[in-house]
């Protein structure tokens, strides 16, 4: 009878630990990760990790100095926001540094509920054989070659009940909107 009652007291303290490693889990991986995939392309993503700093700046900035004044109001000092902002900070890179994945997928999918520039691209089925497919841009600044992006786009072509990807000849063009958020990294819309 001890050794139940000591299973269940260990197991009390152990459970918030696994009920919110089991909610990240399932978050990254089955939520946040197939939004962000059927959102964004594999270059845009590309693009987002090179440049994620200047965007976690610019939200820890708004945020930081938004704290600061509060705090500075609130404790009627200064050097009191700015302690606070210290802490905040030391907080956010702990967390980002454990959470990174999810942090950035969470700053994706937020980026997507703004839209701040709707704009369309119109691509040029170019295939070779049934396996090798490609979509170049007809203003010559870019091309789409990852199976992501096709399967994303057609998924985006279903819904609206236009001919699949994969049925389209060489030569064929299709539209494709995409869209800007707050991060200024397009979207497919």
């Amino acid at each position: 009878m001890k050794l139940l009652r000591d299973f269940f007291q260990y197991s009390k303290r152990i459970s918030f630990p696994i009920i919110f490693i089991t909610f990240f889990m399932v978050l990254e991986f089955w939520i946040l990760e197939t939004y962000v995939e059927s959102k964004y392309t594999q270059l845009d993503l590309v693009s987002y990790d090179t440049n994620i700093w200047s965007y976690l700046a610019y939200i820890f900035g708004s945020v930081g100095f938004i704290c600061m004044i509060y705090f500075g109001i609130s404790e009627r000092s200064i050097l009191a926001g700015v302690g606070y902002v210290g802490y905040l900070l030391f907080v956010y890179l702990l967390l980002f540094g454990i959470f990174k994945r999810t942090v950035e997928k969470v700053n994706l999918s937020i980026n997507t509920w703004v839209e701040n520039e709707h704009f369309q691209y119109e691509y040029t089925v170019s295939r070779k054989d049934s396996t090798d497919f490609r979509l170049h841009s007809t203003k010559k600044d870019g091309f789409l070659f990852f199976d992501e992006d096709f399967e994303a786009i057609n998924a985006i072509r279903k819904a609206k009940n236009l001919p699949s990807l994969y049925d389209l000849q060489d030569g064929d063009t299709i539209q494709v909107n995409y869209a800007k958020g707050y991060l200024d990294v397009k979207y497919l819309k």
